[in-house]
């Protein structure tokens, strides 16, 4: 645990930096913070050090060269791996699968790619420089590799010989010119000039497949602890009678004497009304699962003329219950003014706004459709998401995906309890309803 207990001032001050980052300038501030961490006598040595590190930025460089290493690491491992544990099947017809790995005549089947000669060649075919935010870019690198192989590898390392510079930028401008490719053909591409047109057709017509997240994981609550009577909390719930309302509701938690924020939203399990038709979500936390007491108040907007939350709905008889919401889960959704419902994937619910946050697969904005941007009006090259009102979807459906992209509606669960493997029911730490230890 790396956590020190400070005023909330001074936590404030500091902010996300290094206590030497945000103190380090203040000789008198920062020799007496020294001072006090020296004679903790009580203070582990490891934590203290941590505490008072003055290289973090030198440090940092070292990480992120150890973390290049160890990215290299596992590309050999795995492909060791790959070729020790899996048959083959051959490559053309002369080939002797009975022959082992480096005996003479043995095909190769596994090639370690370097990611330099990928972006080489990713301008000498004709593609633009890789765009982070296309969840797309590693399908081109499927492409790409997929034509790599000895000969390919051989001839690039042959090119960078006769250069004077070793920079890749250098060897791709040189690549993509076309009277260098006329000379120097590395790859025999199908469908000639139309490759590129063709593999892009092709990336378009991926759908990014993710794993929903379905682990009850993460802390508890919030770090930072509030005093029932501070003044955030009574300005945001509408005073005293709001905080209390909010704690009853599981909107925070109380602990001892004091207040915290919720952990992460594990899942939010989703209502319909049997006769408005209209969606209802009853937020479940890591909170809730310690517990092993299962919500079941909806999340309503509003708040009365005192600015108390209104208080949440009940989900009696009156409600069907729809199906459970993780991250990454599969969406198809439609709002008032859609042509058509589109697929997309869950990000989180807001309990203030009662919304849900939704994704593009692929997070492409270029590949945008006039429907689609109904759907993510606020979406930036950076980030194709947006929040969107659950009440009163026309379409709200939940589909599942599989590894290869494959979408198929889900099948309904019924709603399932909540507990955690450490949990003993008889023994609740903390109630929804805000009692105290």
């Amino acid at each position: 645990m790396n956590k020190v207990l400070v005023f909330t001032k001074a936590n404030q001050e500091k902010g996300d930096k290094t206590p030497f980052e945000a103190f380090g300038a203040d000789s008198a501030k920062w020799g007496k913070i020294v001072g006090l961490i020296t004679f903790a006598k009580k203070l582990p040595k490891s934590k203290a050090r941590r505490i008072l590190n003055a290289n973090f930025v030198d440090k940092e460089a070292g990480f992120k060269l150890r973390n290049l290493n160890d990215t290299s690491y596992i590309a050999r491992l795995v492909a060791d791996y790959t070729q020790t544990y899996l048959e083959f099947l051959p490559l053309d017809e002369s080939e002797d699968t009975t022959l082992g790995r480096g005996q003479q005549g043995s095909k190769k089947h596994i090639v370690v790619v370097n990611g330099a000669l990928t972006a080489t060649m990713r301008h000498y075919l004709g593609f633009a420089s890789k765009d982070r935010n296309n969840h797309l870019h590693h399908g081109l690198d499927a492409v790409i590799i997929g034509f790599m192989n000895d000969r390919v590898i051989k001839a690039f390392s042959e090119f960078k010989k006769t250069q004077e510079t070793s920079r890749a930028a250098y060897y791709a401008h040189t690549l993509s010119k076309e009277e260098y490719k006329k000379k120097r053909a590395f790859i025999n591409l199908p469908n000639g000039e139309n490759f590129r047109a063709s593999v892009l057709e092709k990336l378009e017509s991926i759908f990014v497949s993710k794993p929903p997240r379905l682990r009850a994981r993460g802390a508890l609550h919030e770090a930072t602890f509030y005093s029932p009577n501070d003044p955030k909390l009574l300005k945001s719930y509408g005073g005293t009678k709001g905080v209390e309302k909010a704690l009853a509701l599981g909107k925070m938690r109380k602990i001892g004497t004091k207040i915290v924020s919720n952990g992460a939203m594990v899942r939010v399990d989703i209502f319909k009304h049997k006769r408005s038709g209209k969606f209802y979500g009853v937020p479940v936390y890591t909170m809730d699962f310690a517990l092993g007491i299962l919500p079941n108040k909806a999340a309503v907007l509003g708040k009365d003329k005192s600015g108390v939350i209104n208080d949440w709905k009940e989900m009696d008889t009156s409600y069907e219950f729809i199906f459970s919401l993780y991250k990454d889960d599969l969406l198809l959704v439609q709002k008032r003014g859609m042509q058509q419902p589109e697929l997309c994937y869950f990000v989180n619910f807001d309990t203030s706004g009662v919304n849900i946050k939704v994704a593009k697969h692929d997070n492409s904005f270029s590949t945008l459709t006039d429907n689609q941007k109904l759907l993510f009006n606020n979406a930036t090259q950076e980030e194709v998401k947006d929040r969107v009102g659950i009440q009163n979807l026309q379409v709200f459906e939940k589909y599942q995906v599989s590894i290869l992209g494959q979408v198929a509606p889900a099948p309904f669960h019924p709603r399932q309890d909540i507990t955690l493997k450490h949990t003993k029911p008889a023994k609740h730490i903390i109630q929804r309803s805000g009692d105290e230890l």
